[in-house]
């Protein structure tokens, strides 16, 4: 496919890797990965291309974004905190939830290799698995902890699923060929 050759990417394709700042590729790369957990959570904002300056560059640690990152690296400390001191059936939900959610992610990462995109919803197929784990769980220990009944919890996924389910439906209907796409992008910026 590439005749034995590694892929050679441009700013283009991920303008954080190829910034002279050490500082902005930092604070960027730690942003998308915020990014893409809000992209687990509530998947409103998907793109058909997350190239070039789709996502601006984090150039400074005032930058508002960081506080999400922040919120990010503080909700899965706090999920490996719970991983760790937690017992029994809780323990292996948060523990395979956070597996399925980091480990298939790395090597999108920007960690490792250099990769030739900003954000891509396709490595997030196999973490969704984890997030869904994770959220199940979560959602059983307010259950629990607020003394909520099953049917009230039950209830309010379910509206939450048919929402999301008619979003994927009108989506789809965007998606259907190329140029459905592009009018569809096209009267978005308009």
């Amino acid at each position: 496919m590439l005749n034995g050759q590694l892929p050679a990417f441009t700013d283009q394709d991920n303008p954080a890797s190829f910034s002279p700042c050490l500082i902005t590729r930092f604070l960027t790369f730690t942003h998308l990965y915020a990014f893409n957990a809000w992209l687990l959570m509530s998947p409103t904002t998907l793109s058909y291309d997350w190239q070039m300056n789709s996502i601006p560059l984090v150039e400074g640690v005032c930058d508002p974004r960081n506080l999400q990152t922040v919120l990010f690296f503080t909700v899965m400390i706090m999920l490996t905190k719970r991983c760790i001191s937690s017992v029994g059936t809780e323990r292996r939900q948060t523990f395979l939830g956070l597996l399925l959610l980091v480990l298939p992610f790395l090597p999108a990462a920007n960690i490792f290799l250099r990769v030739g995109f900003v954000v891509a919803e396709r490595v997030l197929y196999i973490p969704s698995m984890g997030s869904i784990i994770l959220t199940v769980a979560g959602l059983d220990q307010l259950r629990q902890k607020l003394r909520l009944r099953s049917s009230t919890l039950v209830s309010t996924v379910c509206l939450l699923a048919a929402v999301w389910s008619c979003q994927t439906v009108t989506r789809n209907k965007v998606w259907a060929n190329r140029e459905t796409l592009f009018r569809y992008v096209w009267r978005e910026r308009e």
